[in-house]
């Protein structure tokens, strides 16, 4: 009969499905990553507004907790206390990076000088050794080579300086999108439920969906938690020790590591980076450099592989291979914002997957130690469920 069903696909589908998901899985990650290139435009800010709306009601029900002989605050009044501080730190913060810029620009003849007297007191022994290493140059041009690179960077770093404050006005307007999609997620957001209900009237299924929803939020959390409690610790204790140095722009260098500690591995080394190479410029002597690396390496070496580990449980749920590759990806579709998602946006992926019995194989393999952290073994989704 026309349009019927063949029986015999039943047992094609059965006998191939491992296949069939994978092949869907592989289809949705092409499709993501297209999106994600050509829509970068439009879903950036729209993640990054849901990721400070995320952080709102985190901050709120912070807030919430506190309680005065048993009085708790309502709960419109801690998301208003929450929304001050969030904007009072975010306008601090762009405008002691506006000032630093220029400043820097300012600074900049005074550390090509000091550059080239760092340069002259590195031995005459340490440039014969290496230019030995490059058996077609000689020890002069090489050396000349090495001034010139170190100029250019110099000039380099300026120019991206300069034009980092040049378009400030861009990335104000980008906050003035991100905002108006915060403010219609906050107004919204009391209709969730609601929109929960209608979408899965079937109780189970809906039950399942809240699980769902519940483990993404109590990882997220825990991430977003514990981040933010190193990463503050790391960034204070590293201004007492460039404020102690007498390092130029301390409080930016210690921002720039408060930021960059959300992003893992590669984070706290580019954060060292600034002000190590600042230091460089400033003083124009290695005995300062190499003090200044050694407290900043003690510091990051002591909080991410000791406070951190106690803090999270020893893993963040994902594979670290996986974590270098989530970097790599959405470092170069997103730049540095798709760095500070990439962490979320994988917990999100392995939670999601998890809850299918086709897709838990990829979960447990995207994992960090093979099990997928905020999930019980009887919270899966059942296939039969969702047909």
């Amino acid at each position: 009969m026309r349009g019927e069903y063949p029986k015999e696909m039943d047992g094609f589908l059965e006998k191939h499905s491992t296949m069939i998901s994978t092949s869907f899985i592989l289809l949705m990650s092409v499709i993501t990553i297209v999106l994600m290139v050509y829509g970068k435009s439009v879903f950036l800010p729209a993640i990054i507004a849901l990721v400070i709306w995320f952080l709102i009601n985190d901050i709120t029900e912070n807030i919430q907790r506190f309680t005065v002989a048993g009085y708790h605050m309502p709960r419109k009044v801690a998301m208003s206390i929450g929304l001050i501080l969030l904007a009072f730190f975010a306008i601090r913060i762009t405008r002691i990076f506006y000032v630093a810029s220029w400043g820097l620009v300012d600074q900049a003849p005074v550390y090509y000088q000091n550059l080239g007297a760092l340069l002259d007191r590195i031995p005459d022994s340490f440039w014969a050794t290496i230019a030995a290493m490059f058996p077609t140059s000689n020890e002069a041009q090489f050396t000349s080579d090495i001034e010139r690179t170190f100029g250019l960077t110099t000039n380099y770093f300026a120019t991206y300086i300069s034009a980092v404050a040049v378009n400030v006005p861009y990335i104000i307007s980008q906050s003035g999108l991100i905002l108006i999609y915060v403010i219609f997620l906050l107004l919204e957001q009391n209709t969730f439920a609601a929109k929960l209900d209608n979408m899965f009237p079937d109780p189970r299924r809906r039950s399942e969906v809240e699980t769902i929803l519940a483990s993404i939020k109590q990882q997220i959390q825990k991430f977003v938690s514990v981040k933010s409690f190193l990463s503050l610790l790391t960034g204070v204790v590293s201004f007492g020790v460039m404020w102690v140095f007498g390092l130029d722009f301390a409080i930016v260098w210690a921002i720039l590591i408060f930021l960059l500690y959300f992003i893992p591995y590669i984070g706290p080394i580019i954060a060292v980076t600034f002000p190590i190479l600042t230091a460089a410029l400033q003083f124009g002597e290695l005995s300062p450099v190499l003090g200044l690396l050694t407290a900043l390496v003690v510091i990051h070496m002591v909080v991410g592989y000791v406070i951190e580990p106690w803090l999270m449980g020893g893993s963040l749920g994902i594979s670290p291979f996986v974590v270098l590759i989530s970097l790599a990806i959405f470092g170069t579709i997103w730049g540095i914002t798709g760095m500070f998602l990439s962490v979320p946006l994988v917990i999100i992926l392995i939670i999601v997957l998890s809850h299918f019995d086709s897709t838990r194989a990829v979960a447990i393999l995207l994992s960090g130690d093979g099990r997928v952290y905020g999930v019980a073994e009887d919270e899966t989704l059942e296939q039969d469920s969702i047909q």
